[in-house]
């Protein structure tokens, strides 16, 4: 059995508040659990900070048979042979050589007491020990002994200047909401900033042309913003380049966590005047390219049993639009692409989900604009920014949303929907069989009612962006 631990998150004060928590909870230990309690938490003792040590203190002074060397270690002592029961006493300064740390503030001691670990951490490690056997426990102890602990790395000084704004505005405003979110998101889940490849070629709509601006844009962006990221240049349409991206990931940051497949391009025309070339061209990128860069993510998937994936779909292949065959084609292939994902996956831990979005993109920036109905569709179109699809990305991606999978969800500026999956919705039976002329007769008028109508994505979609 092996501990998982996320990276770039100090789970030492998690791991000794569980470690202590499991050990109380049983009136008896054998010497080897006892060794291993000791070695483990003498260790974490000295490299937490001092709100977890009371908290840890203040629970074994209560507990009949804390061990000694954990008793020294925390100033604590026994009253008498007859009261078992340890009393507190000042806690001795850990051994080191580097200065002390700022005694924190009564608002740091309360934040550190309830928001300086994950739950989720805590409850993973506490279910994968009491579901384990007595020999497995064991071992769980010994693998988190053995464990290699990360401190979290340091906020950005430009994020945390915004957190602080942001929280003086939310607190001026008494706005508690807002407050607890960008306390959660900036201060206690620093985890949060990516590391990212940015994967554009830098076509032009049609799939022509190259520059590396977009993509190093991006990456900047990311930057700036305290993230780690790299730019790659691959095109998508072949199986080799696309697995060169997936290879990038690995090679610059050791692992693989999500895949987001939003790549893209335009050549619309009306069906009987679509070129064959324009077809294929669409759905090597869209579809073809959405199966290459997942496959090779799945390797590493299954490896480490954990992934998840986010396919860009459209209400074009959804709904429906004019001059669009190829590109909707492509898009709700990828739909039927999504689902067997996560039917074959979802044994190794792995998500995969479709986004559909509406946002104004270098690709949508391609209608028309000849007409006042065109400009005034164009100009609703650019209200909705690519910021308003990357949460629900972000979401899917994470372990929140462990429990979703093979669904589809729109974004329309403020808006999430989910959206229906093919199901039957109407059925006829005729005990003898059916004829082409009795379908005529009776079977068909019975469905007609139910028959979907000829729609396109604006005549669905009729509201303006909210």
């Amino acid at each position: 059995m092996r501990l998982s631990r996320r990276e770039g998150v100090d789970i030492r004060p998690t791991l000794l508040r569980v470690l202590t928590d499991l050990y109380v909870q049983a009136s008896a230990h054998s010497a080897d659990e006892e060794r291993q309690f000791v070695e483990l938490t003498s260790r974490l003792i000295d490299e937490v900070d001092d709100a977890t040590r009371a908290a840890v203190r203040a629970r074994l002074a209560i507990y009949p048979a804390t061990p000694a060397p954990i008793m020294d270690k925390l100033g604590l002592r026994r009253a008498g042979p007859d009261q078992p029961m340890p009393a507190a006493a000042p806690i001795a300064a850990p051994a080191s050589s580097t200065p002390p740390a700022k005694t924190p503030t009564e608002a740091e001691q309360r934040m550190a007491a309830s928001l300086a670990m994950r739950p989720n951490d805590a409850a993973e490690i506490s279910d994968m020990f009491f579901a384990a056997s007595a020999s497995e426990r064991a071992q769980i102890l010994h693998n988190l002994q053995e464990t290699p602990l990360k401190a979290a790395a340091r906020i950005p000084p430009a994020r945390a200047a915004r957190a602080i704004h942001i929280l003086e505005m939310a607190a001026f405003a008494e706005d508690l909401d807002n407050f607890t979110l960008e306390l959660g998101e900036a201060l206690i889940l620093p985890s949060r900033i990516a590391a990212d490849v940015v994967n554009d070629p830098g076509g032009a709509a049609d799939g022509g042309g190259s520059s590396a601006a977009p993509a190093e844009e991006v990456v900047e962006e990311i930057k700036k913003r305290g993230g780690t990221a790299v730019a790659n240049f691959e095109s998508v349409a072949e199986a080799i380049p696309a697995s060169r991206i997936v290879k990038t990931a690995t090679d610059h940051f050791g692992r693989l966590d999500g895949v987001v497949n939003n790549a893209g391009i335009l050549r619309d025309m009306i069906f009987h005047k679509m070129s064959v070339e324009a077809f294929e061209a669409v759905i090597k990128v869209h579809l073809m390219g959405s199966f290459y860069v997942s496959h090779a993510a799945a390797r590493i998937y299954r490896e480490q049993e954990q992934g998840s994936f986010v396919h860009f779909t459209s209400t074009s292949g959804l709904i429906g639009n004019y001059g669009q065959a190829n590109y909707a084609a492509a898009k709700l292939g990828i739909v039927g692409l999504s689902k067997s994902i996560a039917l074959d996956m979802g044994r190794f831990n792995v998500r995969s989900n479709c986004v559909s979005p509406f946002a104004w993109t270098r690709m949508i920036g391609t209608i028309p604009t000849e007409t006042d109905a065109q400009k005034a569709r164009v100009e609703k179109i650019k209200q909705m920014g690519p910021e308003k699809i990357a949460p629900v990305c972000a979401y899917l991606l994470s372990d929140a949303a462990k429990d979703v999978t093979g669904q589809i969800f729109g974004v329309r500026m403020n808006e999430i929907f989910l959206f229906g999956q093919h199901r039957p919705v109407r059925s006829v039976h005729r005990g003898e069989g059916w004829t082409p002329e009795t379908i005529a007769e009776h079977g068909m008028p019975a469905l007609k009612a139910s028959f979907s109508p000829l729609d396109r994505s604006a005549d669905v979609f009729t509201w303006d962006p909210i």
